[in-house]
């Protein structure tokens, strides 16, 4: 049974430690392109010192593409973190300018970065926990043609949800499924 999950609320998750690493350019048709960035890698805390792992995935057409590891050492839990860490910024392009008289183009460009502010709040109640979850993930680059050059457009995701229950008693609890689109978003709790 293949499941896929909608890039949900546009930013899944967990995305700590911003381990971003650029991956391959896709072709997605003649006027633009995708760069995708690997999202697969963010670990937020110390497994040594962890009482209880939360594990936040993305799959799309049975591949994860969004994995985010907490390793939590205490309840209440409050953690913020940036997935997009190695991200710092990027060459963004501003405007092309044409000399009048030799009709040569010239592209002007500036520093620009992404916010992957990310953060987690998970508390106690009763026998489950209620999260507060304010996810930031950074998918990549649409790369369009604008005047004869690139401009890099981002990709980002947000995921928030406020009062979201992680069941204890659940190996993996969904998120969201979209059958359509093959996508399946779903959390991992461990407790040791």
């Amino acid at each position: 049974m293949r499941f896929n999950w909608v890039m949900v609320f546009v930013v899944v998750m967990v995305f700590l430690t911003g381990c971003v690493e650029k991956q391959n350019t896709t072709l997605h048709n003649s006027n633009e392109r995708f760069e995708k960035y690997n999202n697969t890698n963010h670990i937020v805390g110390n497994k040594a010192s962890a009482i209880a792992t939360l594990i936040y995935v993305q799959e799309v057409d049975d591949k994860i593409v969004d994995k985010i590891t907490f390793y939590i050492d205490k309840f209440p839990y409050d953690v913020t973190f940036n997935l997009c860490q190695d991200m710092k910024s990027y060459r963004d392009f501003k405007t092309v300018f044409t000399d009048e008289k030799t009709k040569e183009k010239t592209p002007q460009y500036f520093q620009n970065s992404i916010n992957c502010q990310s953060a987690l709040n998970m508390q106690i109640s009763q026998n489950d926990f209620k999260a507060l979850i304010d996810f930031n993930l950074f998918d990549g680059f649409n790369i369009v043609n604008f005047d004869g050059f690139e401009k890099k457009l981002p990709v980002e995701q947000p995921f928030q949800s406020s009062g979201y229950v992680i069941r204890k008693a659940y190996d993996k609890q969904l998120i969201h499924q979209d059958i359509d689109r093959k996508q399946l978003i779903y959390f991992q709790f461990l407790q040791y």
